[in-house]
């Protein structure tokens, strides 16, 4: 009711009437785990390194790196290695991709900065 009220798909005295007579239900948040077969992993990494590879890229940066979708595509669309960024707030410039020597890792500096995730939901008119 809510998503037709605002794409102006019913009137305001249509939503409101709907509201007062139509029972609502309230939904409890539930997560559920699932389990994972460590092999089904395996078989779809090498399926995707083998065939895909961007998507196979894609899925390493998700997995290893704790990405969302949009920012792993984000990371492939504009990767720029050697790029010098400045990291607000903190008045400090960098390169881009940081690799610790000894240590078995690098950092790549991104640069999203969200303070939530965006609502899927409709917007208001």
């Amino acid at each position: 009711m809510r998503y037709l009220y605002y794409m102006r798909r019913i009137p305001p005295e249509t939503y409101g009437w709907l509201m007062e007579i139509v029972p609502s239900r309230s939904y409890r948040l539930d997560v559920r785990s699932y389990p994972i077969d460590l092999n089904d992993v395996v078989r779809t990494l090498r399926y995707l390194r083998e065939r895909h590879g961007l998507y196979y890229l894609i899925y390493r940066l998700m997995l290893e790196g704790g990405l969302r979708l949009s920012h792993a595509a984000y990371v492939v669309r504009s990767f720029n290695p050697g790029d010098v960024v400045e990291v607000p707030g903190i008045d400090l410039e960098t390169e881009r991709l940081v690799c610790f020597e000894g240590r078995g890792f690098c950092r790549y500096y991104v640069g999203i900065r969200e303070s939530a995730k965006p609502s899927s939901g409709p917007t208001s008119p």
